[in-house]
């Protein structure tokens, strides 16, 4: 009887964790997009372009958007031309990144938000990565801090208008202007 709860136990103990990226696909799935297309894509590039699809989609990129289109920097599909790279006017890697984001409204303001700023792809990667994951990013800027910090003292303070922002805003802007231009005051 001993033994047998031993063997038990280390079987248990035997069985190793899966290591890496979680399956985005079902196995039959993949199988059956490598015998089509995809034949010589590696799995990273079957969910890269997964992702960079669903970002398309949410956004609602297509060739007859508008000049005004918000999300016309990340891809301009006008400018996409068949059989050529989609190099020109189309940010696969910040889509593919984009597109990793669950929600779809977090998705939108992020594409908003990189839309605005126009990072090098690098960057951006490591925005929405650390927009993604919760962590910060090496690359978020002092306004966007100050804005974050001015949201979360808004949560606290309902009373709070955009008038006294302003205000303190102002106050604050007097002193770093009087810092910056006669050096620090004691």
């Amino acid at each position: 009887m001993k033994d047998e709860t031993n063997e038990t136990i280390s079987e248990i103990f035997s069985e190793k964790k899966k290591r890496g990226r979680p399956r985005l696909f079902p196995l039959d799935w993949e199988k059956d997009m490598r015998r089509g297309e995809g034949a010589n894509l590696d799995l990273r590039t079957l969910h890269n372009e997964s992702y960079e699809s669903r970002a398309v989609k949410v956004l609602g990129l297509s060739p007859n958007n508008p000049p005004d289109f918000p999300f016309l920097w990340l891809g301009d599909v006008s400018k996409l031309e068949f059989g050529f790279s989609k190099r020109r006017g189309y940010r696969k890697t910040i889509l593919a990144e984009l597109g990793r984001i669950a929600k779809k409204k977090d998705l939108i303001e992020a594409a908003t938000e990189i839309c605005r700023r126009k990072p090098k792809t690098l960057d951006a990667v490591k925005m929405i990565r650390g927009w993604r994951l919760g962590r910060a990013s090496a690359s978020v800027t002092l306004e966007t801090t100050l804005r974050k910090a001015i949201e979360n003292y808004r949560k606290n303070q309902s009373e709070l208008t955009d008038h006294d922002i302003y205000e303190s805003l102002s106050l604050l802007e007097e002193e770093y202007f009087q810092n910056a231009m006669f050096g620090k005051q004691k």
